[in-house]
């Protein structure tokens, strides 16, 4: 189970991001008793159980934490043994899945995953579904995932691939046009940021462990083209976009913008 095992090395962003986005908003949150609670894109669960139980955990009455990757899913229910997280496989784009949880919950978080959906209307409509009258999201995204660039550029020996993640073209959303999308649903947004985040690697291959740890082509590609896939990412990615620094020293730094949102159900 090497999957999970990578992400949990490379993932020191996302606990910064959860913990930050978190502490600043959760009091904003209106609680009652015995809440029961989703988690989108949970990993392996360390965020899950490390970050956000334990700023819930008197509020709650389940934590449904979810993956669309049965890995991720597996090595949580193996690791974290706790009695009120629930770790299921549920991928948000799939709209059947999410009828089982119709106006279930109370709050629904995500944190650095809802960029890699392809139907950013899609996952919005099945998230709105999912929450009772009077629920809350608290959700953070990317907001231009670099990945879905390069997975476009690839040339024909990568795109047989690259259809299992990404089937059709995924457009580059502006922020009005992602609250429209949300407040299409039904949502009335309490609150919409932009927030800027650097993040350096001490080394180009801390860098390119990290890019493998979150791409999944590295998962549906033979291994005779792992090589040639990271050249090519090590190509476009550092020299090519100019949201990466440099340092004398051969750090990389990369500026991130981070979408995140609080917004309730009416």
């Amino acid at each position: 189970m090497d999957r999970p095992k990578l992400y949990i090395n490379e993932n020191t962003l996302q606990h910064e991001i959860a913990l930050e986005f978190l502490t600043k908003n959760l009091l904003e949150l209106k609680w009652k008793l015995n809440e029961n609670v989703l988690d989108i894109g949970c990993g392996p669960g360390d965020v899950t159980v490390k970050k956000l139980l334990p700023l819930i955990q008197d509020k709650i009455n389940k934590l449904i934490a979810v993956d669309k990757c049965s890995e991720m899913v597996e090595f949580a229910n193996d690791c974290y043994n706790v009695p009120e997280v629930e770790f299921q496989i549920m991928d948000i784009q799939d709209s059947s899945t999410c009828l089982f949880y119709t106006e279930y919950f109370n709050k629904i978080f995500s944190f650095m995953c809802l960029h890699w959906a392809v139907d950013q209307q899609k996952v919005m409509n099945n998230i709105y579904s999912m929450l009772k009258s009077d629920g809350e999201i608290l959700i953070t995204f990317l907001k231009y995932n670099p990945f879905f660039k390069i997975y476009e550029s690839l040339d024909m020996e990568f795109q047989k691939y690259v259809k299992n993640i990404m089937p059709k073209p995924v457009p580059t959303l502006s922020s009005e046009e992602l609250k429209a999308h949300i407040e299409n649903t039904g949502f009335k947004i309490i609150k919409f940021e932009e927030i800027t985040k650097l993040f350096t690697h001490k080394n180009t291959s801390d860098f390119l462990s990290a890019m493998k740890a979150v791409d999944n082509m590295y998962h549906i590609l033979p291994k005779n083209l792992h090589e040639k896939y990271t050249s090519i990412i090590q190509k476009t990615m550092i020299k090519g976009w100019n949201f990466i620094e440099y340092s004398t020293v051969g750090k990389l730094t990369l500026k991130y913008t981070i979408i995140a949102i609080h917004a309730i159900k009416y």
